[in-house]
């Protein structure tokens, strides 16, 4: 399998709603060459490195304090450190944009937060229906966010091949 250029990773726990980072990466079912979709289930601290290194990033992640529940917003870079606050996933995301700068990593970035009603992230709970649409809304842009990274982006060869019948 060729190198992701482009990694998008869903964060979450079983605990309810909190688990709506995954489901919007489930939900962007099977993605081209060049993207990788990953559902993160290990401890935050051991995906930094795979953070830090993909060529362009997306994370998206319950947020329980800021949205209102089944929005979805882009959290912009110079809002890191408060999305790390609302998020039990984000610690470390604050300090991602300069761990990248300082590594030459200078691709595109975009942090997705769902919000969530922090009363739905218990044990045994599920997503409800406001949180899983949130999550296809999530993954839609997902989806056009990677498509308008284009040929001249770190999708450069992956959308060409897709092009050309590939």
């Amino acid at each position: 399998m060729a190198e992701a250029r482009v990694l998008v990773v869903g964060l979450g726990s079983p605990r309810g709603e909190d688990a709506v980072g995954w489901e919007a990466v489930a939900a962007l079912g099977p993605t081209p060459p060049g993207v990788e979709a990953l559902i993160w289930r290990g401890a935050p601290a051991a995906l930094l490195p795979r953070l830090v290194e993909a060529p362009a990033l997306a994370v998206v992640d319950a947020v329980g304090e800021g949205l209102a529940p089944g929005e979805v917003a882009e959290v912009p870079p110079d809002r890191l450190r408060r999305a790390a606050a609302w998020s039990t996933h984000a610690a470390g995301l604050e300090e991602l944009p300069a761990l990248r700068a300082a590594l030459g990593r200078r691709g595109p970035v975009l942090v997705l937060g769902i919000g969530v009603d922090p009363a739905t992230c218990r044990e045994g709970a599920s997503c409800g229906p406001r949180a899983r649409a949130a999550a296809a809304l999530a993954a839609s842009r997902l989806r056009a966010w990677w498509e308008g990274l284009g040929p001249e982006g770190p999708l450069r060869g992956a959308v060409e091949r897709l092009g050309n019948g590939g």
